[in-house]
């Protein structure tokens, strides 16, 4: 399952999309550059076409209304390791 990146209207972010079909509920994860001191993030590394950078994933899935979904950033992509990390996150919050 290869996540995908949209802008999220919302919170004026990037966010990882979860929900792979279009629906009413949008599941995604915020992502940011600088992350605050208290919430937990996931270290991930997107790929652009300038290069390789770090960013942070959220560990908090937003369930938006369809409406918020942007536009999607076709030229970031996000690196196999940081996949598997929010997918293992995933799994592991299923567990709870």
């Amino acid at each position: 399952m290869a996540f995908k990146i949209y802008f999220n209207k919302k919170t004026r972010h990037p966010s990882i999309s979860l929900s792979g079909k279009e629906k009413e509920i949008w599941e995604n994860m915020e992502m940011t550059h600088h992350p605050s001191k208290n919430d937990a993030y996931i270290d991930i590394i997107i790929i652009s076409s300038k290069g390789r950078s770090k960013s942070y994933a959220r560990k908090y899935i937003r369930k938006d209304k369809s409406g918020v979904k942007g536009k999607p950033y076709p030229k970031l992509k996000l690196n196999d390791t940081s996949e598997n990390s929010i997918k293992a996150y995933l799994k592991n919050k299923k567990k709870r």
